[in-house]
């Protein structure tokens, strides 16, 4: 087992102290230190990190271009008794993705490819599946855990020291595999505890959420817990915002945190127009609209038509038609949205 001590890192050359986070491939709300030999980074990142030292090469493949080279061995073994064939004549891509997807969750939850001894008839078909799937779909991120697990046992690598912004049980089972394969001092962050005061409904639901459990649980309604609700996002937000800053006005020592579950872009406009500081969501994205066009094309293949996306489809600013000819024929379907 990883020694969990508070044990301080090592300062030998060449080593690297890395601090590890939950949600730290992304931006963290706190200042890294820029320090040689020190790193900060997510579970992604520190993946990259370990395959970097051992030496494996792994292509940085989108999510799409496995599913082609997934598609692909389906459609190889692919067979009448298959629980998957009758879907898969009606939509190959859906079926696909959606195997691609289990496959993925199975990896990630330990599995190895194959099933010992007899197993149900649907395991059966997707054994057969990754029997070629294996060679011919590039690695995902489970797999790419489990392979450097099994290289850490007689492969060191350069890390001296891991600092944890969550507790290890906080990560994914294979995630707490991973981390104490590397076999260095870990130090885990203290365990979060209920801030509100005992007894209030702040209190209860806090531990509520801290112990995970589906139970109910009875407020009492001392005002220390606040539900807002509104008949759309831009009533919430409004009211969001002025309330944001009344309590960064009467409270200026107090820092306030806003989780935006949806729609933080409309958020932040209320938040500008209150003077209040943004959060930095935006909706915006160069390719959205190019990302809109295929879903779309593929509405036009079912029958009946879909006028509606028909439309869409000639309206869009993005297409495979000139937009002089599409312009025409959604003016046509405009008039006359018949077919």
């Amino acid at each position: 087992m990883t020694n969990c001590s508070q044990a301080t890192p090592s300062e030998s050359g060449g080593e690297i102290h890395v601090s590890l986070g939950l949600k730290a491939d992304g931006g963290i709300p706190v200042v890294t230190a820029d320090v040689f030999g020190r790193v900060t980074v997510g579970p992604l990142g520190f993946l990259s990190l370990l395959e970097t030292q051992l030496g494996i090469p792994v292509s940085d493949l989108s999510f799409t271009t496995r599913l082609i080279q997934y598609l692909a061995c389906v459609d190889r073994v692919d067979h009448e008794d298959a629980f998957y064939h009758a879907s898969y004549m009606a939509d190959p891509f859906s079926v696909a993705r959606k195997l691609l997807q289990w496959r993925d969750q199975w990896y990630l939850a330990g599995w190895d490819g194959t099933f010992p001894g007899e197993v149900p008839a649907r395991l059966a078909d997707m054994a057969a599946l990754e029997e070629l799937a294996a060679a011919e779909v590039e690695p995902g991120l489970g797999q790419r855990i489990q392979t450097v697990i099994g290289l850490l046992a007689n492969n060191p690598v350069a890390v001296a020291y891991i600092s944890l912004f969550d507790q290890l049980t906080d990560f994914p089972k294979l995630w707490q595999h991973l981390i104490e394969a590397v076999g260095v001092p870990m130090n885990e962050a203290e365990g979060t505890s209920s801030q509100g005061g005992e007894g209030s409904d702040l209190f209860k639901l806090q531990q509520h959420l801290l112990q995970n459990t589906g139970e109910k649980i009875d407020l009492k309604g001392d005002d220390t817990v606040l539900v807002l609700r509104a008949d759309s996002a831009q009533d919430s937000t409004a009211l969001i915002s002025r309330l944001s800053q009344q309590w960064l006005t009467d409270l200026p020592d107090r820092t306030l945190a806003v989780l935006a579950e949806a729609r933080g872009d409309l958020l932040d406009e209320a938040f500008e127009a209150a003077f209040s500081p943004r959060l930095g969501f935006t909706a915006l994205s160069p390719w959205r609209p190019v990302f809109q066009v295929l879903p779309l094309a593929c509405e036009l293949l079912w029958e009946p038509l879909n006028l509606t996306a028909l439309f869409q489809f000639l309206s869009h600013s993005v297409g495979p038609i000139p937009a002089r000819q599409r312009e025409r024929l959604a003016a046509t379907i405009a008039d006359v949205p018949g077919i």
